[in-house]
């Protein structure tokens, strides 16, 4: 299976899914499923206490240029993101109900 990202379904690229690979492993995840901070709180989850994230090398789309011939080029540059792993998270629900000491 590809590492994907929870929102968009995409899978990550060959190089950050050696990443994820390893830190999977590590970490013993069993779920593919990753996303930045604000994913994750677009989908009501919270990062758990003290979790750490996954440094990956995020491609962007920055502009489109026109190039020597007059036709349109995309131009991407690349910055860091912090990725999480679905285990790392909690749904807010299930965290308001720990807290509460409620069924939710």
């Amino acid at each position: 299976m590809e590492h994907t990202n929870i929102l968009s379904k995409v899978p990550y690229s060959p190089t950050n899914q050696e990443t994820l690979n390893k830190v999977s492993e590590q970490e013993g995840f069993n779920s593919f499923e990753w996303g930045t901070y604000l994913q994750w709180n677009e989908l009501n989850h919270r990062i758990c206490r003290g979790e750490k994230g996954v440094k990956i090398n995020g491609v962007f789309l920055s502009e489109i240029i026109e190039d020597k011939q007059g036709k349109p080029k995309e131009v991407h540059k690349t910055k860091k993101i912090v990725l999480f792993n679905f285990e790392q998270t909690v749904p807010i629900e299930e965290k308001i109900s720990k807290v509460l000491k409620v069924e939710v």
